[in-house]
């Protein structure tokens, strides 16, 4: 059995491409596409993240480091998770299981909308994030780990699974641990009714960090990125940057067909 892929578009914004990319670009801009993305299976409905519908709490803080010209705007007029899972005949209470890719407010800001959901987590991405949380909390502020979201997974027992690298629950869905862009970034392996699909968190904001093995600016753990390009590239299979402008494109190729350098 596979599950179908589909991408949840629901904003754009510009991002500095030091941001983007370790160490250059720092006289660049780059559009950035902000995704979730929802995989269905013989009435099963799970989301890879599940995104930020009030995007006036994440501009506050885009405001503050970049200026107006690093806001987030809606993908289109009234655009949100919400609306683009009501176009697809879904309610947030039809959402089985959301997995995340790790804890930063555009990927978990929506949690409370998804009460019948269990959420999947890395068990070692979630203890490192929980390590840090009490020894360096700076490391994890409340500006882009929003507590009020991480509070909702932990106030129920049972609504946060955490799970070891390798097949979850869920057949045909895996999950690795790779770090590097927070301590929590967690990869899932999808069998795709394309083909393999690989999910890579913020390790890899788009498919220009893979091909060119250049880490992202926004990093707590450079080794780990690195590691997880040597993995990615040596994996067959559709790789989908959650940050990438172009996914249209990325999901068209078939899963063995080799990644290029091009820009994206």
């Amino acid at each position: 059995m596979t599950w179908s892929v589909d991408v949840l578009h629901y904003a754009t914004g510009l991002v500095p491409g030091a941001q983007v990319r370790w160490l250059t670009g720092f006289d660049q801009w780059q559009v950035f596409h902000f995704n979730a993305f929802l995989l269905r299976q013989d009435g099963q409905n799970v989301l890879v993240d599940c995104g930020i519908d009030d995007l006036d709490v994440f501009n506050t803080v885009l405001r503050s480091t970049l200026g107006e010209r690093g806001l987030l705007h809606p993908a289109g007029p009234g655009v949100s998770i919400r609306s683009l899972l009501a176009e697809r005949g879904l309610e947030p209470r039809d959402i089985d299981v959301v997995a995340l890719t790790h804890l930063h407010i555009d990927h978990v800001a929506n949690a409370q909308m998804f009460r019948n959901a269990t959420f999947l987590m890395s068990r070692v991405g979630y203890e490192r994030h929980a390590d840090l949380e009490r020894r360096l909390p700076e490391m994890v502020p409340e500006a882009v780990f929003p507590s009020g979201a991480i509070g909702f997974l932990r106030e129920k027992p049972g609504r946060l699974e955490l799970v070891d690298d390798g097949p979850t629950a869920l057949a045909g869905i895996s999950a690795k641990h790779v770090g590097g862009h927070t301590a929590d970034c967690t990869a899932f392996i999808v069998d795709g009714d394309i083909g393999k699909v690989i999910f890579p968190s913020d390790t890899a904001w788009t498919a220009l960090n893979i091909a060119e093995r250049h880490p992202p600016g926004s990093v707590v753990n450079v080794a780990e990125c690195y590691e997880a390009f040597r993995w990615l590239n040596a994996t067959k299979g559709i790789v989908l940057p959650p940050h990438d402008a172009q996914l249209s494109d990325l999901l068209s190729r078939k899963a063995d067909e080799p990644r290029t350098n091009e820009e994206v």
